[in-house]
């Protein structure tokens, strides 16, 4: 098997590598602030577009109520891929640092 080298010196490869599993796992287990308080407001942003939709007669306003649903959704659809990729940017960015990286080529 052949060994990877990362030019790098150990203590400091072992720094590296010690913060970015702590980052890893603070990305991963503890919630962003956007998180709480989307799954906190869903409830209540549900309750008024059904209250809304019970009383509403006017399409035109309709057809605004459900953009105003669609964009909440979108929101909490990109709370959820920034969840996704933030522990996949920082392993990129540990492995770029590390040197593991400096061998591939990224052009499209």
């Amino acid at each position: 098997m052949k060994e990877v080298s990362t030019g790098m010196d150990p203590a400091k490869f072992f720094a590296l590598f010690v913060s970015t599993m702590i980052a890893l796992i603070v990305a991963v287990t503890i919630p962003s602030q956007e998180k709480v308080a989307y799954d906190a407001l869903t409830p209540a942003i549900n309750g008024i577009y059904e209250q809304a939709q019970s009383q509403i007669n006017d399409p035109q306003l309709e057809s605004s109520m459900e953009l105003v649903k669609l964009s909440w959704n979108l929101l909490g659809f990109g709370i959820w891929l920034s969840g996704i990729l933030a522990p996949l940017v920082i392993i990129l960015s540990f492995l770029a640092k590390a040197g593991l990286l400096d061998g591939f080529d990224f052009s499209f």
